[in-house]
């Protein structure tokens, strides 16, 4: 019973903190560059964890998905003014 308690306070500390950083923070997000991602997938393939030859493939894919969340984000921010 006190765990099921601890676990609904803790769940509900989360859902106050990531409403909080969507608010706070959520509209001023960033899309990372492509210098950006250069200079930490270097980093990546300095540490052997990463494929240099693969770099275009994967800023592809990288700024494909950063380019998805973007307009989610957007369609969200939309319906919030709509209401």
């Amino acid at each position: 019973m006190v765990v099921m308690i601890v676990a609904g306070i803790a769940i509900f500390i989360v859902g106050i903190a990531l409403i909080w950083y969507l608010l706070a923070r959520g509209s001023r997000a960033a899309t990372l560059s492509e210098q950006d991602f250069d200079d930490a997938y270097d980093q990546l393939v300095l540490q052997g964890e990463a494929s240099a030859e693969d770099r275009k493939a994967a800023w592809e894919d990288f700024h494909a998905e950063q380019v998805r969340e973007e307009r989610e984000r957007l369609s969200w921010e939309q319906e919030e003014e709509g209401t």
